[in-house]
């Protein structure tokens, strides 16, 4: 029986504090970085964020595949770990950068995002991949799960303080676009240290050779999600759902600044924002179990609609708008993590309402896959 160790137990689920950082970083403040700060045009602008948010979808599904495929000669997750976060690094660096004219630096921006994000979602995918190897004790997995889902929402509180408090300090000493490069580059090396300290602590796991093993390819993937319309909806209800989600938390710079007229308040928005979505996450399991994954699902998201309306209709005080914000995301946290419950019985054809009677080793996609990182 594989057991985890003390190292792991005490500093498991840390490279999600930094990734979520980074991550956080550009969710949040990338497009006002555009706009606001490197000042490029409008078009420009969308077609980066549109662009780039569909090609980071794809490449989360080809990352799993270049997981399935790769195998290294001392294992076949761990190492990405360490190979990993310097590349994401330098791509993801020149996404808060204005190198030449608008159209230069918009391609290099663009490029930046792709590149890091594929990477990026390689060894987010492997670290999750991680569990099942470190230990085969259902508790230990759901005790490092759990770990993970901590750090993640740590990471987005941290972040939701740091980059405008880092913001604020470097403007005073350099420019615009150096200062959230600067900042880029803080939460890189954040996000390297992070996830050194699981590629350290994991040592001496994942050392099985994973040779001759058959792999699947995008094109068995694609086609078994073709034929199950199930799958299709509750894949694209996931998509919708995570499009709001991060449309939320960007717009909130320029909600700070055009409605509440003050920039500095939203950090404090953004806290609450995450705070709420930690919340709530704590209560998934417990309504999936009462009232079934798919109500809860709606419930989330029916009750974050109404709650978001109410920042529309009433007062634009920073108080209230903090209060709705949490409340909504409260109430979105708890069905948060119900995508793969409700994708789970799909995925063999089944509806979703008998859970429990699929196997991930039925699925159309490699073992090695994950949900895109984007919805940690």
């Amino acid at each position: 029986m594989r057991r985890i160790n003390k190292k792991i137990k005490s500093l498991w689920g840390i490279s999600e504090v930094g990734f979520s950082v980074m991550s956080t970083m550009e969710t949040t403040f990338l497009v006002f970085f555009l706009t606001d700060v490197a000042q490029l045009p409008l078009g420009i602008s969308g077609v980066i964020t549109g662009f780039s948010a569909l090609a980071d979808a794809i490449s989360a599904v080809v990352a799993g595949i270049v997981i399935d495929k790769v195998s290294f000669k001392v294992g076949k997750y761990r190492q990405w770990l360490l190979y990993c976060p310097p590349v994401v690094t330098v791509f993801f660096i020149f996404c808060f950068t204005k190198i030449g004219g608008d159209v230069m630096a918009g391609v290099i921006i663009g490029v930046g995002y792709v590149l890091s994000h594929f990477i990026w979602n390689i060894a987010w995918t492997a670290n999750r991949n991680l569990i099942p190897v470190l230990t085969d004790d259902p508790g230990e997995r759901a005790f490092l799960s759990g770990r993970i889902a901590v750090g993640s929402s740590l990471g987005k509180i941290i972040a939701s303080y740091l980059v405008p408090f880092l913001g604020t300090a470097f403007l005073a000493v350099f420019s615009g676009v150096t200062a959230y490069t600067v900042i880029a580059v803080i939460a890189c090396v954040l996000y390297m240290i992070c996830y050194f300290i699981h590629y350290g602590i994991t040592a001496g796991y994942d050392t099985e050779v994973y040779a001759g093993k058959k792999a699947v390819t995008f094109k068995d993937m694609a086609k078994g999600i073709a034929s199950n319309p199930h799958l299709i909806a509750i894949l694209l209800h996931d998509a919708i759902r995570l499009v709001a989600y991060y449309g939320i938390a960007a717009a909130t710079s320029y909600y700070a600044k055009v409605v509440l007229e003050d920039s500095a308040v939203a950090s404090w928005l953004l806290i609450m924002f995450y705070a709420g979505n930690v919340v709530g996450s704590n209560f998934s399991t417990t309504f999936s179990k009462r009232i079934g994954a798919r109500k809860t699902s709606a419930f989330g998201c029916i009750g974050c609609a109404v709650f978001m309306a109410l920042c529309y209709i009433l007062p634009a005080q920073t108080a209230v708008i903090a209060v709705c914000m949490f409340l909504a995301q409260l109430i979105f946290g708890v069905a948060y993590a119900t995508s793969t419950p409700c994708a789970a019985p799909t995925a063999s054809g089944r509806p979703a309402r008998t859970p429990g009677a699929w196997s991930w080793s039925s699925a159309p996609w490699p073992s090695s896959w994950a949900w895109p990182s984007a919805a940690c």
